[in-house]
């Protein structure tokens, strides 16, 4: 504090009365910098995106602003609008307030909720005095048809969950059908190996007999003084009486 004071006296009044001038020139110097620095900087954020991508039922905002023209220049300007389906409207124009709305004098147009009519190209006509048009800017919202937004973004999560979902119904199904094989597997081979079983007696029944020799009859070889053409008969009677055995055990199965 004491320093301050000595130097304020040292510098004197002629001198104070010099410097105060030039701070003024430098304080009025700086404001217009920033002046001018905030103004291209709000030109650059009204120059927007002139063709714009939504999806529906989303609002667009559209600026009368390009890059070589802002509004904020032409402060007394008049703006229409030229809908893509050619009609003009602006402020003082009977229009849907619900659908359209305009802010900045005009320059801007909001379009809610917007639809297929909605879509295709804008014209802003700047009409700086009446019937003159100092600039025309084309302004579009999904000219090139429909805009769907980024859908592996949007659906990422719902798609995530889904595979997830059908993993684990693909690991319950197919433990359920490993079960059932292995169910089907124990159950079935008992049934087999019995009707195996059943079905063998028979077959077998069936070749002893044909190999079956009658007990009941003495090969007449052993028989003394048996001749060849009685050994000859009595071995055919014993064939025709074996056949006729199995065949009669034949018809009682």
């Amino acid at each position: 504090m004491v320093t301050e004071l000595s130097t304020y006296h040292w510098i004197g009044p002629l001198k104070m009365a010099k410097l105060v001038p030039l701070m003024f020139v430098v304080i009025v110097l700086t404001c217009a910098i920033v002046h001018l620095e905030a103004a291209e900087a709000h030109k650059r954020d009204v120059s927007p995106e002139r063709y714009q991508n939504l999806i529906y039922g989303s609002t667009a905002t559209l600026i009368c602003a390009d890059e070589t023209f802002s509004p904020f220049d032409f402060p007394s300007a008049s703006f229409q609008w030229i809908l893509p389906s050619t009609s003009i409207i602006n402020e003082s124009t009977p229009h849907d307030s619900r659908h359209y709305s305009f802010s900045n004098n005009g320059s801007t147009l909001t379009v809610n909720n917007i639809d297929k009519p909605d879509f295709g190209l804008y014209y802003c006509l700047v009409l700086t005095r009446p019937f003159t048009v100092h600039a025309t800017v084309r302004l579009g919202v999904n000219i090139n048809g429909p805009y769907f937004g980024d859908l592996m973004e949007r659906y990422a999560t719902n798609m995530k969950m889904g595979l997830a979902a059908g993993g684990v119904m693909f690991l319950i199904m197919a433990m359920f059908c490993f079960n059932y094989d292995q169910f089907q597997a124990r159950h079935d081979k008992p049934r087999g190996l019995t009707n195996a079983k059943s079905s063998r007696p028979k077959q077998d029944l069936n070749s002893q007999e044909l190999c079956h020799v009658n007990s009941g009859f003495v090969d007449d070889a052993t028989t003394a003084g048996a001749s060849p053409e009685d050994e000859g008969v009595h071995n055919w009677v014993n064939k025709s009486v074996l056949v006729s055995e199995v065949n009669e055990d034949k018809t009682s199965f």
